[in-house]
């Protein structure tokens, strides 16, 4: 542990302050513990000018067959969160490849509790575990947490006593709506033509509309977490480590997330995100002044797509997007995909909503970044629209196009769409426009802008 005391007598001596740990079988917790405690106590005494902001934890395989290891990890947290300057901290699985560490929210908890300053905190290659108890402990951590600015679990997962529970309770939840959706419907049956009112507009309830949105025998153990505590959070990235891995997502979990007006970057990865999903999501962005760029994989159909369209006329703020479509035809018929190439436009408009986004794209004026990906086909009128857009619009510097089942646009097309993409990177709009400066010569001042220096 020489090397270990050498570094905390760098932090006493206010030389470094970040800090990454490695744990794996061989680390000696009780002297860590102790000499981070000790450190940790000197600085509340006033008697340390330690100023530890960033901590990294890597937590290796075979670190979690220690015998103490879930315990000794809930210490190390409570030492970390005892440092008052601590703003960052990470947790990894170590090597990449490696088996996930399971990790009990009940230490994310106790560390947003304890260090009021902590303004990021993301998880990576972790598996997430804890019962229904725990998990509320770490939702109003996280919601009375003022401090938190970015929020991320990426390649994370839950873990299986999780998904039980949380499955219990939505079939438990679905089975207590269906009750009463029931019990709604017979007192709107039975009413006469003199009082037709509903029980369930009586406290604007309408458990059918809740019961929508809950699939059965699915997980949503982070729904309340997104829906209710991340109001405050400027950048959330939830990416799971497959398909539902971190469960599902309500629409109105989304809708709520959208609507906050922190909210700056948006990355949802590995739900099973459709339409309804989408739509919630769009239309509580349409009005954001904070969102600039939002990062999602899904499912879209002609709903979605409108979502998505609406969202482009009239956000003002986004700057960058990016979809990634399921492997889904986007069209009525996945056979036809030569055919459509050459009927009738307005024919081809019915089959493929996707042309409903290339078209809010010709007369958006803020977005610079737009990436549609994923293995959706698409067809090949949608493809050249993509790419016929930039004759319009001025503000986009990269229109990237990465659908592999999808058809490719003409050399021609794409060496035109190249070329406008330039272009505004230059300052189009500014020359055709007129720019505010009274700069006559707004492309070749770009020009030389970009030209890298010396």
């Amino acid at each position: 542990m020489a090397a270990l005391e050498a570094l905390l007598e760098e932090l006493r001596n206010n030389r470094i302050s970040k800090l990454r740990l490695p744990l794996d079988a061989h680390s000696d917790m009780p002297q860590l513990l102790h000499s981070l405690t000790r450190t940790c106590n000197d600085n509340n005494n006033n008697s340390s000018t330690m100023i530890l902001e960033e901590v990294n934890i890597d937590i290796y395989e075979s670190f979690r067959h220690r015998a103490d290891a879930t315990t000794e990890i809930l210490e190390l947290f409570e030492v970390l969160s005892a440092s008052p300057k601590l703003q960052r901290l990470w947790v990894d699985s170590g090597r990449e490849g490696s088996p996930f560490y399971t990790l009990n929210v009940e230490a994310l908890a106790l560390v947003l509790r304890r260090a009021p300053q902590l303004s990021r905190l993301a998880l990576y290659d972790v598996e997430l575990a804890g019962n229904r108890a725990q998990w509320t402990e770490l939702e109003n951590a996280v919601r009375t947490h003022s401090a938190l600015q970015n929020f991320g679990l990426v390649q994370c997962r839950l873990a299986e006593d999780t998904y039980e529970w949380s499955t219990d309770e939505t079939n438990t939840l679905r089975a207590s709506l269906t009750l009463a959706a029931a019990a709604a419907d017979n007192v709107d049956n039975g009413s006469n033509d003199n009082d037709n009112r509903s029980t369930t507009n009586v406290d604007g309830f309408d458990p059918s509309l809740i019961l929508e949105e809950y699939e059965p025998n699915t997980c949503y153990a982070l729904n309340h977490l997104v829906q209710n505590c991340l109001a405050n959070c400027a950048w959330v990235e939830l990416l799971g480590q497959e398909f539902e891995a971190l469960g599902e997502l309500t629409p109105t979990a989304l809708g709520s997330l959208g609507a906050s007006s922190s909210l700056t970057k948006l990355t949802l990865d590995y739900f099973d995100l459709r339409d309804r999903h989408i739509t919630a999501l769009s239309r509580a962005l349409e009005t954001s002044q904070s969102l600039r760029e939002l990062a999602v994989t899904c499912e879209l159909g002609r709903v979605g797509c409108t979502a998505v369209s609406q969202l482009l006329f009239i956000n003002t703020s986004l700057t960058n997007l990016t979809l990634q479509l399921n492997d889904v035809p986007m069209y009525d018929d996945p056979t036809v995909i030569e055919e459509i190439a050459v009927e009738d436009y307005n024919v081809e408009k019915s089959r493929d909503p996707t042309l409903l986004i290339a078209k809010a794209l010709e007369t958006n004026q803020t977005l610079q970044y737009f990436c549609l990906k994923g293995y959706a086909q698409i067809s090949r009128k949608s493809r050249e629209a993509f790419a016929t857009l930039l004759r319009h619009n001025m503000t986009l510097i990269s229109c990237e196009l990465d659908l592999q089942r999808s058809p490719s646009p003409s050399d021609d097309l794409q060496r035109e769409a190249d070329m406008f993409l330039k272009l505004n990177e230059l300052g189009r709009k500014e020359l055709l426009e007129g720019p505010d400066i009274g700069d006559d010569n707004c492309i070749e001042r770009h020009f030389e802008e970009s030209i890298p220096q010396k």
